[in-house]
């Protein structure tokens, strides 16, 4: 696997996933997994892991994290949400 991170200078469509030098197709690939990782694991370490395992570079990893990661703030923002709606501060 490439261990060092590659930016693309990519000013025509300055996506994320292009800037990581991340085709469209496989970035719609690695979508698939990151669902796919979270639903077969119990853990966030663990989906880190299994993401980890399918990736074929630190580019897509790093794309998969950051993907993660955010998916994981907005579950946490979510669920803060509920607590205050429901009185539970």
């Amino acid at each position: 696997m490439k261990t060092e991170l590659i930016i693309a200078d990519d000013t025509t469509n300055g996506s994320f996933a292009s800037v990581l030098g991340i085709e469209t197709a496989r970035e719609e690939q690695l979508c698939d997994l990151i669902g796919q990782c979270l639903t077969s694991t119990d853990t966030y370490p663990q989906a880190i892991a299994e993401i980890s395992k399918k990736t074929n570079n630190i580019n897509e990893l790093t794309y998969a994290l950051f993907h993660l990661g955010a998916f994981a703030g907005n579950e946490r923002a979510k669920r803060e949400m509920i607590h205050i709606l429901e009185g539970e501060e």
